[in-house]
């Protein structure tokens, strides 16, 4: 499921228990489950850990759904509207872009999947 994630996410799960310890440090000694530790921060430190391994699932969900549904747009032959950082691609199996696990491809052009979009006919024609 985390190959769907976000570099920040993983970023955010990587740092967030770092700071979540950080702050139960007390002079030099990990104190956590400390007796003079107040429960209230313990419960804060455990809703931030909870919060990012949790949002973290669900941009994982999110971006494995987006993929999904655009390959899924692809093989059946849709107009994607993608974008590759430096510009816009319209790409679907007629104009010769294929398909290779998450990527399309053509000639030296590649796009992430999930940096699609589907368009209807409506908005193919407001692009031209």
């Amino acid at each position: 499921m985390f190959e769907y994630a976000d570099p920040a996410d993983i970023i955010g799960l990587v740092l967030m228990p770092i700071v979540s310890l950080m702050l139960f440090i007390k002079e030099g000694r990990y104190n956590y489950l400390h007796k003079t530790n107040k429960k209230s921060e313990r419960i804060v430190a455990t809703i931030l850990l909870l919060g990012t391994i949790l949002s973290a699932l669900y941009s994982s969900y999110s971006n494995k759904e987006t993929i999904d549904t655009n390959i899924k747009a692809f093989k059946n032959s849709a107009l994607l509207k993608c974008s590759n950082g430096l510009q816009d691609i319209l790409a679907t199996k007629k104009n010769g872009w294929h398909l290779s696990k998450h990527t399309l491809y053509k000639g030296d052009n590649i796009v992430n999947i999930q940096k699609c979009t589907g368009l209807d006919k409506k908005d193919f024609q407001e692009l031209n």
